[in-house]
């Protein structure tokens, strides 16, 4: 698991709280460990890419509120699908049981994955069966 803190500025959506920033890129699940003080986080969630051809991943965004006194929350990093001839769908990312973004299908169903639970939820792009794959979808839609 990589963690990459920082101070940050969005232009879109601005500055959210200390601006500290998170970011988690290997896949498998893991538990976040809620800092001291914190009571509210925005989470932003990515599918894995369906395999060859396959859809792209879902996006989701949610602000959570409520944290105080809770001490950590299960996460999982969706892997993107697998290449060649076994088509494979992309993995689910999900932050507890607040909001989750499932992966693209595989080459044979060619959709993009979905975001659950989220203030934002969008769909990513659909594949298609030995061309590209779908593009995963962002906070602008997919």
């Amino acid at each position: 698991m990589a963690i990459v803190q920082s101070q940050i500025w969005n232009p879109v959506t601005g500055i959210f709280g200390t601006g500290q920033m998170q970011i988690f890129a290997s896949g498998g699940p893991t538990v976040w460990i809620v800092p001291a003080g914190i009571d509210r986080v925005r989470v932003r969630l990515f599918g894995g890419g369906g395999g060859t051809g396959g859809g792209g991943g879902g996006f989701a965004i949610k602000t959570i509120y409520g944290l105080a006194g809770v001490t950590s929350v299960p996460i999982a990093v969706g892997l993107g699908g697998g290449i060649g001839a076994t088509y494979s769908i992309g993995g689910t990312s999900s932050f507890g049981n607040y909001v989750s973004a499932t992966g693209g299908s595989n080459g044979n169903g060619l959709n993009g994955g979905m975001g659950y639970g989220g203030d934002i939820n969008y769909i990513g792009g659909s594949g298609a069966s030995g061309q590209g794959g779908g593009g995963v979808a962002n906070l602008f839609g997919s």
